[in-house]
């Protein structure tokens, strides 16, 4: 419909912002819970803090995307899809590290 499309410059400027601000999240996730890990006594301890924090991350960016943006459901169910994602990168980059 005319009138109700978004230029592709918005689009491209509103990504990109966000984009930045998932790197500043998963950048500072060693700062914020590394001390925290290495006063864990166990692997599951240490594994459980850092499933934290990334959730604790995830939960912010989802809250600042859908605060600035009218989304909608269906929108919302896609970044939904890419957190699981992004997750699950995270568990296999974890996997990794503590083997």
């Amino acid at each position: 419909k005319e009138g109700s499309l978004v230029s592709s410059d918005q689009i491209k400027n509103l990504w990109s912002e966000y984009v930045a601000n998932v790197k500043s999240k998963l950048l500072a996730l060693p700062s914020k819970i590394g001390h925290l890990c290495q006063a864990a006594e166990t692997y599951g301890e240490a594994e459980k803090i850092i499933k934290d924090g990334v959730y604790e991350a995830l939960e912010e960016l989802s809250k600042d995307a859908t605060d600035r943006t009218n989304i909608s459901s269906a929108e919302l169910i896609e970044i939904d899809k890419i957190k699981i994602k992004i997750i699950l990168i995270i568990n296999c980059i974890d996997s990794f590290f503590f083997f």
